[in-house]
């Protein structure tokens, strides 16, 4: 199977010679990953071994990358580096799988991979740090720049009624 894509790998060396690892270690760009307010961007390295083993090749190691967010609290851009392990068996087409990892032909395609385990593993709800004060309900201020508090608000409504008690 030829592609153009360098998430797909000629695993040919592979099957031939069973147990013998083969490192893959390569730069890519993978596009549209996305996991609630986290975007990864789309160079990312891969730091994999691939071993063919009784049920199809097994694939192990990290992508390397960053994201960028905001955070859900202050809705400061947060950019941080990312490093997440994958492992996943990639089984011959025709028997129980007919999509995900599966070998087809001489080849493997980490696109699927690459998909779950980064966005599995991206925050959904980033924090820029754990005590993250977050906005002022009132004026929108950062709390984490300029911690401050209002005096609290007067609805007019009541008014009627205090003046009520303050005549008893």
């Amino acid at each position: 199977m030829r592609t153009h894509s360098p998430l797909v790998i000629d695993v040919t060396e592979l099957l031939e010679s069973h147990g013998s690892p083969k490192a893959l270690e390569f730069v890519a760009l993978v596009d549209g990953l996305q996991a609630g307010l986290a975007t990864a961007h789309p160079e990312m390295r891969f730091e994999l071994v691939a071993e063919h083993i009784d049920g199809g090749i097994w694939v192990r190691g990290s992508v390397l990358g960053r994201y960028e967010a905001s955070c859900r609290r202050c809705l400061v851009e947060i950019r941080q580096p990312f490093r997440f392990e994958a492992a996943e068996l990639y089984r011959p087409a025709g028997e129980v799988w007919e999509e995900g990892y599966v070998i087809k032909e001489t080849s493997i395609d980490l696109g699927p991979l690459v998909r779950d385990t980064v966005l599995l593993n991206l925050p959904t709800d980033p924090l820029c740090r754990e005590d993250c004060a977050g906005l002022c309900p009132r004026c929108g201020v950062n709390l984490n720049d300029e911690p401050h508090d209002h005096p609290p608000e007067i609805d007019a409504r009541w008014t009627a009624l205090r003046e009520l008690k303050a005549t008893d």
